[in-house]
């Protein structure tokens, strides 16, 4: 396993969904104790997240910021700041892979179709085949390329 220390966790919007992908952070952190984690959303569950100790910044984006040059900007800015080793893309979409990488992160793990849906694979430099059913589970399947069972 190595020892990765800043991670990036792209899981845009529905707070029932980010609380399900909770799981994810908890599951990096005991694995790398040091290890730092930037949440990127766009709903309101940046409020819920705040209050996790597994995540350490959490960044509220605007919506639509993908398709506006200007927020694209400032949020490749903000995410380049914090320098993620590894960017996680639970979600599978465009938006979420886009995010991964444009993180400049040399790891960005996120799903094989059909859970990744408008090509968000094609970001995605390892893909993972998920074998479960309940959402947790495939979410946490992602990890199994850091080592993490």
């Amino acid at each position: 396993m190595s020892n990765y220390r800043r991670f990036l966790i792209a899981r845009h919007s529905a707070i029932g969904d980010c609380i399900e992908t909770l799981p994810l952070a908890v599951a990096i952190k005991a694995a790398f104790p040091k290890a730092q984690i930037l949440w990127v959303v766009d709903c309101g569950a940046d409020a819920i997240l705040r209050t996790q100790p597994c995540v350490d910044q959490v960044l509220r984006v605007p919506k639509g910021w993908l398709s506006k040059p200007k927020a694209l900007l400032g949020v490749r800015a903000q995410v380049r700041a914090f320098g993620p080793e590894v960017a996680i893309d639970p979600q599978g979409l465009l938006k979420s892979s886009a995010l991964a990488w444009l993180s400049g992160a040399s790891l960005r793990i996120g799903f094989n179709p059909p859970q990744a849906r408008e090509k968000s694979w094609w970001l995605s430099n390892r893909r993972v085949s998920p074998q479960k059913t309940h959402l947790v589970d495939r979410q946490l399947e992602l990890l199994q390329v850091l080592g993490i069972d």
